[in-house]
This record gives structure tokens, C-alpha cells and sequence, in this order.
């Protein structure tokens, strides 16, 4: 046969060596596909790990108490702002009400012009005669 002159094994023995081959690679391709998947399962666990977190943490921010904590001192800090204004409304009214007086007793003129009135409504009365 002209096979075994140009190679020292049989054809059925070629043949078996190329199907063992063939199978190696084979092997080789599933063990990389395997070890991919691996990886990406991995993976996979890892974002359903991350999500299944912010669902809690999510969950925790709903019920958290420093969510009504924060509304209670919302609540107290407009109340206080309240109070300040009248506080505020108070403290300028006493001032103006100051500052009339102040400026009454400051004028020169106002208490003239109080002496003449008082003058003339005492000899409208008649008591100068």
C-alpha cells in the first residue's frame, strides 16, 4: 500500500489519532466554554448580590427613622422661625414706639408747638382774662 510507505503507521491507526486529536480540542473548548460560564455565573451572582443590597438599603431608607427624625425637626425648626417673627415683630414695634418717644422728647418743635396750643386753648376758655 502506498500509505505505508509514506508513513510508518496503519491508516486505522492515523485515523484513531486524528479522532483523539479531534477530541482533545474538543475537550480543551468545553473546559474554556466551562470556564467562561463559570466566570459569568460569577458575575450573574454578584449584580443579584448588588441589587438584592440596594433593595434593602432602598427598603431601610423607606422605614428609617431618621426620615421621621428629620421631618420632626423640620416641624420644630418652622415653629421656632414662627415664634422668631413674632419675636422679631415685637422687638420692632417697641423700637418705633421708642423711637416716637424719642423723637417727641428730641424735637424742638413739638413741645412749642404744644405750649401755643395749650395757650390758645386756655384763652379760648377764658382763663387769661
Amino acid at each position: 500500500m502506498p500509505s505505508d510507505i509514506l508513513t510508518p503507521m496503519p491508516d486505522d491507526q492515523i485515523g484513531r489519532l486524528a479522532l483523539i486529536e479531534a477530541m482533545r480540542a474538543n475537550t480543551d473548548a468545553l473546559q474554556r466554554v466551562g470556564r467562561q460560564v463559570e466566570g459569568q455565573e460569577k458575575k450573574f451572582d454578584e449584580i443579584g448580590k448588588t441589587l438584592g443590597e440596594m433593595k434593602t438599603d432602598i427598603a431601610l431608607l423607606k422605614n428609617n427613622a431618621l426620615k421621621d427624625q428629620v421631618e420632626r425637626n423640620t416641624k420644630d425648626i418652622e415653629k421656632i422661625e414662627a415664634w422668631m417673627g413674632g419675636v422679631n415683630a415685637a422687638e420692632a414695634q417697641r423700637r418705633g414706639e421708642r423711637g416716637a418717644v424719642a423723637a417727641f422728647f428730641n424735637s424742638k418743635a413739638i413741645p412749642w408747638a404744644l405750649l401755643v396750643a395749650g395757650g390758645l386753648a386756655a384763652w379760648v376758655k377764658g382763663l387769661f382774662q
